[in-house]
């Protein structure tokens, strides 16, 4: 897969839109992994499977709106092609070193490292050797590239409004909740449902917030967008992610889109957090009054940070797909499936990666418990 320089650098931007949307109202940090993980084997919150319907149904949108043109390839197809055993032990490794590492690209990388947390900056930097390392040791010869993957291509002129509209539809849609949802909601009594987040409640007490339809609509928007950002960048394909961690030589292999992610969404998520900080006198609060502020403060490296990113990163080298991405491309098969292709290989592929991170999970809280 060609280099999109273009494609990616507004993805990278409405990854951007996404995080710190899910930061400034409901003081989360978003990471793909923890919310799958909360979701199937913790506490089976609602706001996390609202975060996930939205990623899901990214391709629905992307689908509807015609931009599937001017996009880079969504690889769903490459989870066929790929040998059963590998994407099972992709997912074992992604799944177990996500959780015990404290997290993955999304949360160490997209927003651990725009903080210049010391932990995440451990686990980015060790994750992403380990990754090129397993790319290199254990190379993935069913994803080829047509082309070399160094070589730029832009999209037509007339795909720029359109990225950009994406964009500011993104944006427009998470200030417009940001708006109206405090006006239209107000925390909930205590419940003991387990659908919960520590709030104060009308008697100024420390309660329990039972989530509203309304007040789940920011999680989905965010899940939406962070999806439509890893398809408008490409990086929802294995492809594009194998050609990163394909350092050179050779540089005719090298796909260097991943840097675009960089300038589109890293640095502008560092920017904003300490302008934050700056801002609220370095205690920032969110803006909804039925959530309270999460943001991760520990900054001790652990041997078990060290551990779960390493293996991490050889999952991720092994199958160049994160838990996000593995997310998005459920949705992907389901459309292209109503669309009237066969999708039976690839969902094959796609469900032993699903499967196994999710005992990858089940396996790290075993260890978490036994240590």
């Amino acid at each position: 897969m060609p280099f999109t320089p273009v494609q990616t650098f507004f993805g990278g931007l409405l990854m951007h839109v996404s995080s710190v949307g899910l930061l400034m109202g409901t003081g989360r940090v978003m990471g793909a992994s923890g919310i799958m993980d909360g979701a199937i084997l913790g506490d089976h919150a609602k706001w996390r499977w609202a975060f996930l319907t939205g990623m899901v149904l990214a391709p629905a949108v992307v689908a509807a709106t015609g931009l599937e043109s001017i996009l880079p390839g969504n690889g769903a197809e490459l989870y066929g092609a790929a040998p059963l055993a590998r994407m099972a032990l992709s997912g074992a490794l992604i799944g177990f070193g996500a959780k015990l590492g404290s997290g993955c690209t999304s949360g160490h990388f997209l927003c651990g490292s725009s903080r210049l947390s010391p932990r995440s900056l451990v686990a980015v930097i060790t994750f992403m050797m380990s990754a090129v390392a397993t790319a290199k040791l254990v190379p993935a010869k069913y994803l080829v590239d047509p082309l070399p993957a160094n070589i730029p291509v832009y999209p037509p002129a007339w795909a720029l409004p359109a990225l950009g509209g994406l964009v500011l539809a993104a944006i427009f849609a998470r200030n417009a909740i940001n708006a109206i949802l405090p006006k239209a909601c107000t925390p909930t009594p205590a419940t003991t449902n387990g659908d919960s987040n520590g709030v104060q409640n009308g008697n100024g007490q420390a309660g329990e917030c039972k989530y509203t339809p309304a007040q789940l609509l920011p999680y989905f928007v965010s899940g939406l967008t962070f999806s439509l950002g890893l398809i408008a960048s490409g990086m929802v394909s294995p492809l594009k992610v194998i050609g990163f961690l394909r350092v050179p030589p050779p540089l005719n292999t090298w796909d260097p889109s991943l840097t675009m992610v960089v300038a589109g969404a890293v640095i502008p998520n560092m920017i904003h957090w300490f302008s934050l900080k700056k801002a609220s006198g370095d205690s920032p609060k969110p803006i909804f009054s039925w959530e309270k502020w999460q943001v991760p403060t520990r900054r001790d490296i652990t041997p078990r940070l060290v551990i779960g990113a390493l293996i991490f990163g050889m999952g991720w080298g092994l199958g160049g797909i994160c838990p996000g991405p593995g997310i998005v491309t459920g949705g992907q098969l389901a459309m292209d499936a109503l669309r009237g292709e066969d999708v039976s290989r690839a969902a094959i592929g796609w469900a032993s990666y699903i499967v196994n991170i999710t005992l990858g999970f089940a396996a790290a809280r075993l260890v978490e418990k036994a240590l």
